[in-house]
């Protein structure tokens, strides 16, 4: 009796812990978006551990890309692109975002619709500079951020549901 009270008990705490297991999620597991078996990409791996997933890729132009993906309620996917200093064309980080999604739809048909949030961007492109997060259409958020670095940029984009 006494190790069914401590069983309960510990199912109880884990319950209530308030991690997001992937029973706990009214939506699928994330998914890779890319794979190693398209043209541009040197070097591929996905990782996914309580409905958090890590996927990184290598493109063969010297790009590096990390694509966080998690959300149980609400999805949020976040792209982290290392670019080269040398491949850096334009002095705003919108331009730097949408040269990097329209790259990446550029790799398969499949990936137009990253086309479509870097049209979705191009329009909206005047009011990144005036607030950290923009509604790119009703219920969908892109906020975008840039670092710079000595050897390269990293290019922030994150997509999320309001």
């Amino acid at each position: 009796m006494k190790y069914c009270l401590y069983a309960l008990l510990l199912c109880i705490i884990y319950s209530c812990s308030g991690s997001n297991t992937a029973t706990d999620c009214d939506v699928p597991a994330p998914e890779a978006i890319f794979n190693k078996n398209i043209n541009d990409i040197k070097n591929h791996s996905f990782e996914l551990k309580d409905h958090i997933a890590k996927e990184q890729i290598v493109f063969s132009n010297g790009v590096t890309l990390e694509i966080f993906q998690s959300g149980c309620e609400k999805i949020v996917q976040e792209f982290v692109f290392d670019v080269p200093n040398e491949q850096i064309e334009y002095k705003q980080h919108t331009q730097q975002a949408i040269k990097q999604l329209r790259f990446i739809s550029s790799l398969d048909a499949k990936y137009i619709a990253f086309d479509q949030w870097a049209q979705a961007i191009k329009a909206l492109e005047p009011e990144f500079f005036e607030a950290e997060e923009v509604e790119v259409s009703p219920g969908f958020m892109v906020r975008l951020d840039r670092i710079k670095g000595d050897k390269s940029h990293k290019i922030l984009i994150r997509l999320s549901q309001s």
